[in-house]
């Protein structure tokens, strides 16, 4: 997508993970076109085609340009998405597992997903990301894992470079 035009959402259902990219993509435009914060909401707003997002905005669009981007999204998000949305990708993240796959590609898979849920109340921190990966490792990377050379690693960080050196 070009960060030079607003971005648009076509006519069809909106997902967690659309939301999330058309937030995003809305704040490249914003920072791209030095958009003043007055102007956010009313730029973007009529670029999401969905017809329960146009009658609602449409009802209320001048109450709804008053408002700054983050709030209205925080308005939008109930109106967008299916309700229990966030416990439903919340329980998806915590029955991933490792699955044969890296331990880099189990991380930025829970990553992903877990973005989606940022500023939701649903969203893993870094002490639940440990824990989960922790739980859900192959056997060999978790035997690996409970070292006390691994286990002992205070920093989130840290103990993530030694797992993925550890999953070499």
């Amino acid at each position: 997508p070009k960060t030079t035009q607003a971005p648009v959402v076509t006519d069809g259902q909106m997902t967690p993970r659309l939301f999330c990219e058309w937030k995003g993509f809305c704040m490249a435009f914003f920072a791209t076109k030095n958009v003043d914060p007055d102007d956010q909401v009313k730029l973007v707003a009529r670029g999401l085609r969905p017809i329960e997002i146009v009658d609602w905005y449409e009802s209320q669009h001048q109450n709804l340009d008053a408002h700054t981007f983050e709030d209205f999204c925080d308005l939008l998000r109930p109106i967008a998405l299916r309700r229990g949305w966030e416990q439903e990708e919340r329980d998806v993240i915590e029955n991933l597992t490792q699955a044969g796959r890296k331990a880099e590609n189990f991380y930025f898979d829970i990553l992903a997903r877990n973005r989606i849920l940022h500023d939701t109340g649903f969203e893993l921190g870094e002490d639940d990301i440990r824990f989960l990966m922790n739980a859900r490792f192959d056997r060999d990377l978790k035997t690996k894992a409970n070292t006390a050379a691994i286990r002992n690693i205070v920093g989130f960080a840290g103990w993530l470079v030694a797992i993925f050196e550890a999953d070499e």
